[in-house]
């Protein structure tokens, strides 16, 4: 691993966001505002798998501090659980840090590359990028969520099929998964363009991730747990259709606005199954945006399809 240098592209943009965020995380422990309160809900969940606590439908942290993912992502932030908690959302803002770092420079050599014609690299759009995102990029680091990570990750996972390395381009989308199941939006689109080592990756890796706790929890605490896990990814579903407030704080996600426009008009009130259909809607469009470049036999069309 080499050290970023100032002459060299794109490391300049390297030590000048590092810089800043790290002057922001100064900032923040003068203040007394380095809560993370996104990453105490994880650190909480590890903490509580460990002493064999309830993980799910209790508050970590905040009230509204529901753990809402699978089991194996509290197991994978034991190692964080272990120390501190002030050592380890120190550990998890340098994360994200990086993950935005790395996001940044993967999203501009893709589109320079593959859209652009091979275009030489700028400082601009990657400063501009900074400029477009900081109010949302410092809510992120303030609150310490892995949305960032999560982005980076599946950049990375396009870098590399994009390269041919099909089956690591799909163990990496199947973590992306793992943490976020609603990612399975990307498998139509590796079924239609047939990438299929890189399909199996995507659901072997996430199969992996189900049996994974069972080698601690045994299979019946395994399976109580995931069933946990699904009733609360059905709460949380359903509550993606806010329709509290008026009619402008309301429309607040794809979802609330299909059904506040459109589909109370027909369904009544909003459910966790609606939310999974109007996924589904959106994923057989994106085949069917996918099958037009294809018959049209766009080279680079796995990459806007992709980023799209």
């Amino acid at each position: 691993m080499r050290l970023p240098s100032w002459h060299r592209f794109p490391d300049r943009f390297t030590i000048v966001f590092g810089a800043v965020a790290l002057l922001l995380l100064v900032l923040e422990l003068i203040n007394g505002r380095f809560w993370l309160n996104d990453f105490r809900v994880y650190y909480d969940s590890a903490r509580s798998l460990l002493h064999g606590d309830p993980l799910y439908g209790v508050a970590h942290g905040l009230d509204s501090g529901i753990f809402k993912y699978a089991p194996v992502m509290a197991m994978l932030y034991v190692p964080l659980a272990l120390l501190p908690y002030g050592v380890a959302a120190t550990i998890q803002y340098l994360l994200i840090t990086a993950a935005f770092i790395g996001a940044s420079i993967l999203a501009d050599r893709l589109i320079r590359t593959h859209l652009l014609r091979g275009r030489a690299g700028s400082y601009a759009p990657l400063f501009l990028t900074v400029l477009v995102m900081v109010v949302h990029l410092h809510r992120e680091l303030h609150l310490g969520n892995i949305n960032v990570m999560l982005l980076c990750l599946l950049l990375w996972a396009l870098e590399r099929l994009v390269s041919g390395k099909r089956t690591v381009a799909g163990a990496l989308i199947g973590l992306a998964i793992i943490a976020k199941p609603h990612f399975t939006i990307l498998l139509p689109l590796l079924l239609v363009r047939r990438e299929w080592k890189a399909t199996l990756a995507a659901i072997a890796v996430p199969v992996i991730g189900v049996a994974l706790p069972a080698l601690f929890l045994g299979l019946q605490g395994n399976w109580e747990l995931h069933r946990a896990w699904l009733g609360e990814m059905a709460r949380h579903n359903a509550s993606l259709i806010y329709t509290g407030g008026d009619n402008y704080t309301a429309v607040n996600t794809v979802y609330s606005f299909l059904h506040r426009t459109l589909l109370k008009h027909f369904l009544g009130g909003p459910t966790a199954l609606e939310a999974m259909c109007i996924l589904g809607v959106i994923a057989a469009g994106s085949g069917a945006f996918v099958l037009r470049n294809i018959m049209r036999g766009n080279p680079n069309g796995i990459v806007i399809e992709y980023l799209m």
